[in-house]
């Protein structure tokens, strides 16, 4: 009996703890949507933008390093290539002087083999002349001075050859000395031109390596971007699905004067100014801000604090009327997402709903006009002319 009210006891009491965490999880809900004034979206777009576009911008800077990597690779490249050149032009040089000292050390052999020869010749004449003495030579002669004369040109002759075979020898050493140094820096040249060859090959591996990467950088930034247009888009037609689960919006006709936003801003890229209250160019929050200051001119400089989900907070820090009511010329603020986005109340509409004015609400940074836009899509309102 005792073990039984146990039991029961301790099933009353987790039902109590149910039902108390049914009860509490009801209350947060409540006071979510209270708080909030309406449901945010079951997706981060601008987190999941943010993520995106920092990849990309990250793919965008190593390719950008591999770029200047690559130039200055394709630098060196070219430099080896113009050292090799110079090298293969010194080598021909080298070439033709050693083929030149080839041909002459070969002329000069020639000249060794024919001047010996012709001592040969001479030795051989005088070996034979020797057999007869001197006297019996001259008795043999018609005439003594001639013979004499014969006597002296053959010593002089033999003499002359064997000087010049030394000269000729001497030359062939000279030559061949030359040669060996020639054939020396030819043989280092050929060496640089064969390390210049082997560096100028790798370094243009890794120019073609480099330029591979850069260019796989560049396609997946470019995978990237494309994702990141993807959920811009999707924002977009959430956002507009927002507008349409609140009541609905019509897209009105411009009348091309895009609010009245100056046309140095209008006209130029997206972001590519500073705007004089600190925000970027064909932003929702530059637009606001110009609406603000061309109405009342009494728009604060956000600078750095501008995004349009700060709006609301900036204007409660500084003192600026605010609320959840809808007025003319007053600015609507939403607060979903990493940034927002506010517009500008042109009208109120006698059925309660808004005609209103904005820019980059599909992230292309243009102006747009909607109207018939539940005042419950946006999140406050922040009215400047009243401060």
């Amino acid at each position: 009996m005792t073990k039984n009210l146990k039991q029961k006891n301790n099933t009353t009491h987790r039902q109590k703890v149910i039902i108390s965490l049914l009860i509490a999880s009801l209350l947060v809900s409540s006071v979510s949507i209270l708080a909030n004034g309406q449901p945010s979206f079951a997706r981060d777009f601008d987190a999941e933008i943010r993520e995106v576009k920092k990849r990309e911008e990250e793919a965008q800077s190593q390719a950008s390093a591999l770029g200047e990597r690559g130039k200055t690779l394709e630098a060196e490249l070219s430099r080896f290539s113009r050292e090799k050149t110079v090298i293969e032009s010194q080598i021909k040089i080298s070439q033709i002087e050693h083929d030149k000292l080839v041909s002459e050390i070969e002329q000069t052999e020639k000249k060794i083999v024919d001047t010996r020869k012709a001592l040969g010749a001479v030795l051989t004449e005088m070996s034979m002349e020797d057999e007869v003495s001197p006297i019996e030579r001259l008795a043999g002669s018609e005439n003594i001075s001639v013979a004499l004369d014969k006597f002296e040109y053959k010593n002089a002759v033999k003499s002359s050859l064997t000087d010049k075979v030394g000269e000729i020898r001497e030359m062939k050493k000279k030559l061949e000395t030359k040669q060996t140094d020639v054939s020396r820096v030819l043989g280092n040249q050929k060496t640089q031109q064969q390390q210049l060859a082997t560096k100028e090959s790798e370094q243009a591996k890794l120019v073609a390596e480099t330029k591979g990467e850069e260019a796989e950088y560049l396609k997946y930034a470019e995978s990237l971007s494309a994702e990141r247009s993807k959920l811009e888009s999707e924002q977009a037609a959430e956002i507009a699905r927002r507008a349409a689960n609140s009541g609905g919006y019509i897209a009105a006709s411009s009348d091309g004067s895009n609010g009245g936003y100056p046309a140095v801003w209008a006209n130029a890229p997206m972001n590519s100014y500073v705007d004089s209250w600190g925000m970027y160019s064909r932003q929702c929050v530059s637009y606001a801000a110009f609406k603000v200051s061309q109405t009342y001119g009494n728009m604060p400089y956000w600078g750095g604090i501008g995004n349009a989900n700060e709006w609301l907070r900036n204007a409660r820090n500084q003192g600026i009327p605010n609320g959840s009511m809808p007025k003319v010329g007053s600015v609507g603020v939403q607060l979903s997402g990493s940034y927002g986005h506010v517009a500008w109340i042109e009208a109120v509409n006698p059925n309660g709903t808004l005609r209103i004015s904005h820019y980059n609400v599909n992230w292309t940074g243009a102006y747009a006009v909607w109207d018939n836009v539940n005042p419950s899509f946006f999140d406050g309102y922040i009215y400047f002319g009243e401060w």
